[in-house]
Formats: C-alpha cells, structure tokens, sequence
C-alpha cells in the first residue's frame, strides 16, 4: 500500500477517534447549564401558597400563573424563529408540558374566583323576593 493510503486511513481512524470522543462528551454535559446565549423558557410559578383559603390567595396565583403564560407566549414566538440545540429542544417539551398544566390550572382558577365574584362578593346578600299576592 502506498504511504499517502497508509496516512489517509491513519488520519480518517484518527479523526473518526476525535468524533465520538466529542460527542461523548457533549452528551455527558447535556444536562448542565445551557450554553450562553440559549434560548430557555422560563421559570414556571412556584405556587408558594399552597393552601388557597380565600379569593384573595387565589388571586395572587392566578397573577403568578398569568405571568408566566405571557412570558411564556414570548418565548414560544421566539423559538419558532431559527434552529436550535437539542438541549433547546428538549427545554421546549418541557416548557409546553408545563405551559398546559398551567393554564388548565389557570382555567379552574378563573371558575372559582368568577363564582366568588358572583356569590360572595355581595356587602348584603340578597334577599329572595317573596311572590306577590
């Protein structure tokens, strides 16, 4: 065999090496921190008030899931521009898991706070008129 085919095969095993040596160790670090620059969704509400005892608890729930739904809009628009990362891609699956549980959790608030509304919120309940004779 020639020695420039001696080298090409030496150098291909070489660099076939070096390529899984680098995707080796891009997987190891597919769970750190993002890179600079990645687009990430944001932070999900925390839910601090765990136990909603009146409207007004409730309220600031709400408040904090609406944040995030609109931050969340934003980050969905900006996404849809460009390619992205796998680490990008799975961020979004997650993101859109979470953005559902949290608007269905939005939706069941917005019931409860609306029925408030219309029962509770009264300074004087009403009296039900007797009929007239």
């Amino acid at each position: 065999m020639p020695p420039k085919e001696r080298l090409m095969i030496f150098l291909s095993r070489k660099i076939a090496i070096l390529v899984v040596l680098a995707v080796a160790a891009a997987s190891a670090h597919g769970d750190s921190e993002p890179a600079p620059g990645a687009l990430m969704p944001p932070s999900p509400p925390r839910h601090e008030q765990r136990m909603l005892d009146n409207a007004g608890d409730l309220a600031r729930d709400l408040a904090e899931i609406v944040a995030f739904l609109e931050q969340g809009q934003s980050y969905f628009k900006a996404f849809k521009k460009g390619t992205h990362s796998a680490q990008e891609n799975a961020a979004l699956v997650r993101f859109l898991e979470t953005y559902e549980r949290e608007r269905d959790i939005a939706r069941r608030e917005v019931e409860v706070l609306g029925e408030w509304v219309k029962k509770k919120s009264e300074l004087e309940p009403r009296e039900e008129s007797a009929p007239k004779r």
